[in-house]
């Protein structure tokens, strides 16, 4: 049962979120790839024209550094050409007024320099042979002695520019303490510089070698603007290992770039996406170095991000107006299919007499019609079985009962007459005052059950009438408490019981024995029952027995054998089900217990 309930939900279900599937799927699946298309060609055009407008910059930005190169390589020759610069490297330091005389000339010629042009950091001068000048703004430095361990004659510059006489080389990475002549003081702060180098001859085997040191900041501000944010666009100056050698952040000067120049190599469109960044890059022709500005995607596609959410909003909007649609749609149309299931459901747990509206035209409505009639036939037939059976197990109540009463008075008159014959008047009369008690009850209480103690009252009247008639010699013992005396029992139900041992199990040795009447609550059951030390049932009556109360619990009919035992197991059947009636045991020549088995009932129960 449950799982056709299951099967009738599922079918509802089923219609509906297949349909619904389907739509939510092709919808957002062409929505999607719609979508995904036209966003990945707006990124690809972002993309490009941020590549076309950056190389328009980095035209202007190699200009701007051109133009600083040019200055520094005019003042070079100016700083080469100088005589005093050159008599000072060939004859080297001197305690002579003609020697100062040029040392001061130098240093005024190289501070005019560094005046007139406010990116240079610093001037140096290195003889081949250790001779060594020095001009910062704060200093000036000079070597009495020619020293060759200066840190300048172990550097790479000098074995660079020994290969290149007579040229100007560039080199980044450096600052301008690493050409210091005398002992750098603690306090004083390295500048980041772009380091321009040349050799000049002064004999035929003689050479010397300016270095002019430029801030490295008046390079980059060349190519990067100082109101730009670092998280919107981040611009630096590598050289052709791919060390950056000017950036506005002072810290990253001398560090290597995040990609290899193999990589720029290989994109044509001279801009490489890399880890969410777009990296634009334009190499220049002279110095050697690439100008690189990197963009992450969200300042790239800070507008289309903007355009790209509002049209998610008004997607899933649009996606949501159709989906409340169709759902509004889908709703009306299995509505019917939905009513007819639970009416289905309802008929399934016994509900019967379900109608549907009958008001729609369409094959649903003609659907809820035929239901309609088959419910009402249903619930028609179901009343008329009902009611039939309802009759049939009144009249066999009537007809048990009816079986019951002539069966007990016709023995009790029976006896009655044998103590006439006796002239046992005083007995007599007591034994009809015990049978108008018993038979009081029969025709005055209304109802078929009655307390526990009513019964065994009852029970006490019979007992009167059976020991008159054997003499006194019945010996009836209860084994009841007091707690279950409250409790509901079917009306005369042990009193057949107890005729049954009295007349099966004395009346040969003249009604002289004993007689257990007990009752125990078991679980939420009541067990009544009767035992006796009479003679028993043999085994072949026991399995006769057996197989009458079997027969009266698969088949409709009465017994008129055994009117007790058989009459009582079919009574507490009609009344509370198959779950309850009489089972017995019994040892021939010893004695027989029978067992009543019926529901725990207070009379409250019993009313409600």
């Amino acid at each position: 049962m449950k799982r056709s309930k299951r099967q009738w939900q599922a079918f509802g279900r089923r219609l509906k979120w297949q349909l619904l599937a389907v739509f939510i799927v092709t919808t957002t699946l062409l929505m999607g790839l719609v979508s995904l298309f036209g966003y990945h060609q707006s990124e690809i055009i972002i993309q490009e024209q941020s590549s076309k407008l950056m190389q328009q910059q980095f035209q202007q930005s190699e200009y701007h550094i051109m133009s600083y190169t040019n200055e520094v390589g005019k003042i070079m020759r100016l700083l080469m050409i100088q005589e005093p610069m050159q008599n000072y490297m060939l004859s080297g330091w001197q305690a002579g007024f003609q020697n100062v005389e040029q040392l001061w000339a130098i240093f005024d010629y190289a501070n005019m320099m560094m005046q007139n042009y406010n990116y240079i950091d610093s001037i140096y001068y290195y003889g081949d042979d250790g001779t060594a000048l020095g001009l910062t703004e704060r200093r000036q430095m000079v070597s009495h002695e020619r020293d060759l361990s200066l840190p300048w004659y172990q550097s790479e510059i000098r074995e660079q520019t020994s290969k290149h006489l007579g040229e100007l080389l560039w080199f980044g990475g450096y600052n301008n303490l690493d050409f210091s002549i005398d002992k750098i003081n603690p306090e004083e702060v390295p500048v980041p510089c772009l380091t321009a180098v040349c050799s000049v001859w002064l004999t035929a085997s003689r050479c010397a070698t300016v270095i002019v040191n430029i801030r490295q900041d008046a390079i980059a501000d060349s190519f990067s603007s100082p109101d730009v944010d670092e998280r919107v666009q981040e611009s630096y100056l590598i050289d052709q290992t791919g060390m950056i050698v000017a950036h506005q952040d002072e810290e990253k000067v001398g560090t290597r770039a995040d990609f290899q120049l193999s990589e720029l190599a290989e994109e044509p469109d001279a801009y490489l996406m890399r880890d969410n960044i777009q990296i634009n890059y334009y190499q220049m022709e002279e110095p050697d170095w690439m100008i690189v500005t990197e963009i992450p995607e969200e300042a790239l596609y800070e507008n289309l991000l903007s355009l790209k959410w509002w049209f998610i909003w008004l997607s899933v909007g649009g996606l949501l107006l159709v989906l409340i649609l169709y759902v509004y749609s889908i709703s009306r149309l299995t509505a019917p299919l939905t009513r007819l299931r639970i009416a289905m459901e309802q008929m399934e747990n016994g509900t019967l007499g379900e109608q549907l509206d009958e008001s729609s035209q369409n094959e649903l409505g003609m659907l809820g019609r035929q239901f309609n009639r088959m419910s009402r036939s249903i619930n028609d037939m179901v009343t008329q079985i009902r009611t039939m059976e309802q009759e049939k197990a009144m009249l066999e109540k009537e007809a048990l009962q009816a079986q019951l009463n002539p069966h007990f008075l016709f023995n009790t008159l029976s006896n009655m007459r044998f103590m006439a014959k006796l002239g046992c008047s005083g007995q007599l009369e007591e034994c009809f005052d015990a049978l108008g008690r018993m038979l009081q009850p029969l025709y005055r209480s209304e109802g078929e059950l009655w307390t526990l103690r009513e019964e065994l009252d009852y029970m006490s009247n019979y007992l009167i009438i059976m020991n008159v008639r054997f003499g006194g010699q019945l010996d009836v013992e209860f084994e009841i408490g007091e707690n279950l005396m409250r409790f509901q029992v079917l009306k005369f139900i042990l009193q057949p019981l107890l005729e049954n041992a009295i007349e099966h199990g004395f009346a040969a040795s003249g009604g002289e024995g004993m007689i257990v009447i007990g009752a125990e609550q078991k679980e939420d059951c009541l067990e009544l029952y009767v035992e006796d030390n009479g003679k028993g049932i043999s085994e072949e009556r026991q399995a006769f027995l057996r197989e009458q109360l079997s027969r009266a619990e698969s088949q409709n009919e009465m017994y008129r054998d055994h009117v007790g035992i058989v009459n009582v197991h079919r009574r507490l059947r009609i009344h509370f089900g198959s779950r309850y009636g009489v089972r017995f045991e019994s040892v021939q020549g010893e004695s027989t217990c029978i067992w009543l088995r019926m529901p725990l009932l207070s009379k409250e129960a019993s009313k409600s």
